[in-house]
């Protein structure tokens, strides 16, 4: 509770005073009035007690004391302070000190009372008498501040992404998939993304950090005028309060009871300092009790002048000189402007709204960089993806691009290069064809030209002996035509198998069961008295879908290979194995002959390639033939002077009985 006392002129008589007696009438004037002469202000939250005879008589002593007891609020323990103005016949009659609106409070003096939400302030207009309106705003929530912490969060989340990337460059902590590198960009279509990511984020950098030192230079020129307009309004008002004061001692007085009053109209803070630099007086709670002694010194040396502290960094703080008619000052007024903090928070609010826009620019041009790689890269791919499947001798695919631009010539380059590709490969075939039948021309002419040799020696033969000898030449045609028979048979089967290597027979497939042609091959060979040839074979049958005659073909001339590979001094031991392995049906025929070397087993199933004296070199070729048709695979493990080994895999039918578990039976 404060304790304030006035005398008949209305000049309080306690120097620590801060209200003058009008003021105090007016407060009063504002106040509801309650049971045993006290008033209560609800705006300023104040209690009012006048002593002596009411508000405005005096008693005998010439002195008016009143009793002022301020409220404490909610709202002020928590630092938020009424946002509110007071019009009395469209002039204003007090607002709060920390107030600040949207807009203006004058535009709202001419609207009627009620509730309104105008540019996000929720204005609330009061006419409690006439003449008299009472005008309080709130600023409402929005979606600024969300918006605000959500780009405050993917910063730091970038940030703290970009700081563990560059420290797993440098030392490897991470591994697996969170092995963030920056060397790890490798495609193309990172390297665009990346590329115009940084672009983006260092225009925005430079941009940002740009914008907000101009606009923190334009808010600090304002500030400065503004401030100098400020000193020079509170000037004007110094100087017309204490146009009737009668000495220096009342000047002080005056200005001693009217810190008050400046505050509310200025919105500054006020202390007053005497000619010494001594606190007088002060609205201020960490006041300095003595003015700085080098502030002192050169309001002094200029006691004319304003002067603006370069000590204080938080305000704007400013010393007007209280000057007599010799020009001395008799004391010193200081205005704490306060005006950086507003700055201050529209700097941060500045960068918060930039920061939006900047973050959401960001994921655009993310966006945008991932669309473009795509763009880019998607084609390549395709591209990619095309010269992967090409294969020779079969049609390729050709590529289609809308656009006529560096893409387009690739793709354009591509496409022709299909064309000769598939114009090369016809030539190539047409070559290798020709190359084939004129080795195939040689190999016949050889195998034809082997036999006739013999036999012309016969022929020969046998004419010089007609001529000179007819008895014996009888002796001779037996033997002769012998001869002649067997060579002929030779020319029957190398025309035989020429004729049935150059037209394959169309393969009639059929459901067949290849344990019985396994058995019918073996029974055709077992009886050999120079060999031991034994066949192993599952109980349960095993079904493929082939040419009976074609496999029987096959058989044959692997199982005749083995036979011709065994040396005569070795006796001979042939293998036939029939069993399953996964969803191919096997058949091995392994023996103990002289092997394949290493510098021909590239060349075994090619046509005309053989290692024995007599024959085409054309069985093997067939057999892969024949089994390549069937989506089988023949292939061979061969070591020198151990054996061969040729195993054949066949598809086999779906059917539940390929898929039983097999027992198997050896006969020999």
């Amino acid at each position: 509770m404060n304790l304030e006392a006035y005398d008949v002129s209305g000049y309080s008589i306690f120097r620590n005073n801060y209200r003058s007696f009008q003021e105090i009438k007016e407060l009063i004037q504002r106040s509801n009035s309650l049971e045993s002469g006290i008033f209560y202000n609800p705006l300023d939250k104040v209690y009012i007690k006048p002593v002596q005879g009411g508000e405005n008589q005096f008693g005998d002593n010439h002195i008016q004391f009143f009793y002022l007891l301020k409220e404490k609020s909610a709202d002020s323990k928590n630092g938020k302070n009424l946002n509110y103005v007071i019009y009395r016949n469209d002039k204003t009659l007090l607002k709060s000190v920390d107030y600040q609106f949207g807009t203006d409070p004058s535009v709202y003096v001419s609207m009627d009372a009620g509730d309104y939400i105008i540019d996000g302030v929720s204005v609330l207009i009061d006419e409690p008498s006439k003449g008299v309106k009472v005008i309080s705003a709130e600023k409402i929530a929005n979606l600024i501040k969300p918006i605000s912490l959500f780009s405050f969060i993917f910063c730091m989340f970038g940030l703290c992404i970009l700081i563990f990337t560059l420290l797993n460059t440098k030392y490897q902590f991470l591994s697996g998939d969170l092995n963030l590198k920056l060397q790890n960009v490798s495609s193309l279509r990172g390297r665009i993304q990346l590329a115009i990511v940084l672009l983006v984020v260092f225009a925005f950098i430079l941009i940002g950090v740009v914008t907000v030192i101009y606009f923190k230079n334009v808010l600090y020129q304002n500030q400065n005028k503004q401030v100098t307009i400020q000193v020079e309004a509170i000037k004007s008002d110094v100087q017309y309060r204490l146009n009737n004061s009668m000495d220096q001692q009342a000047s002080r007085v005056i200005l001693n009871n009217s810190l008050r009053d400046l505050t509310q109209i200025h919105q500054a803070g006020f202390s007053l300092y005497d000619d010494q630099g001594i606190l007088q007086n002060s609205l201020e709670k960490n006041a300095p009790p003595l003015i700085d002694h080098s502030v002192l010194s050169h309001l002094i040396l200029t006691p004319e002048s304003v002067y603006f502290d370069p000590k204080e960094k938080q305000n704007i703080v400013s010393y007007i000189p209280l000057t007599s008619d010799n020009n001395l000052p008799y004391g010193y007024l200081k205005v704490d402007h306060k005006p950086s903090l507003i700055i201050e928070s529209r700097i941060i609010d500045f960068i918060s709204t930039i920061l939006n826009v900047y973050v959401f620019l960001f994921l655009l041009a993310g966006a945008l960089a991932l669309s473009i790689a795509n763009s880019i890269t998607k084609p390549l791919q395709g591209l990619a993806q095309k010269i992967k499947q090409i294969t020779l001798g079969q049609k390729n695919e050709l590529l289609k691009w809308q656009r006529n631009d560096e893409i387009g010539t690739l793709i354009e380059e591509y496409n022709s290069m299909i064309v000769k590709l598939e114009e090369s490969a016809n030539v190539l075939a047409r070559t290798e064809r020709d190359l084939a039948w004129r080795e195939m021309a040689k190999q016949v002419a050889h195998e034809i030209k082997n036999p006739l040799t013999p036999m012309k020696l016969n022929i020969q033969y046998l004419e010089k002996a007609i001529d000179r000898d007819p008895e014996r030449a009888k002796d001779m045609i037996e033997k002769v035509t012998g001869t002649l028979i067997e060579q002929i048979n030779n020319l029957s089967r190398i025309a035989s198998e020429f004729s049935n290597f150059a037209t394959m027979p169309q393969a009639s497939n059929e459901k067949i069961v290849l344990n019985g042609i396994v058995e019918t091959v073996h029974d055709l060979f077992r009886k050999r008295e120079d060999m031991d040839i034994n066949m192993t074979e599952p109980i349960n049958d095993i079904f493929v879908f082939a040419d009976r005659s074609q496999l029987v073909r096959v058989l044959n001339n692997l199982i005749k290979n083995a036979i011709q590979a065994i040396p005569d001094n070795r006796r001979g031991k042939i293998d036939i194995t029939l069993g399953k392995k996964g969803a191919y049906a096997m058949i091995k025929v392994k023996d103990n002959g002289i092997g394949i070397p290493n510098n021909m087993k590239e060349r075994v199933f090619q046509p005309n390639f053989t290692t024995k004296n007599s024959g085409t070199g054309l069985g093997l070729a067939m057999c892969s033939n024949i089994i390549n048709a069937l989506d089988g695979h023949i292939y061979f493990n061969s070591e020198v002077n151990v054996g061969t080994e040729f195993i054949i895999e066949l598809p086999l039918m779906r059917l539940e009985q390929n898929y039983d578990s097999q027992n198997r039976v050896s006969l020999d």
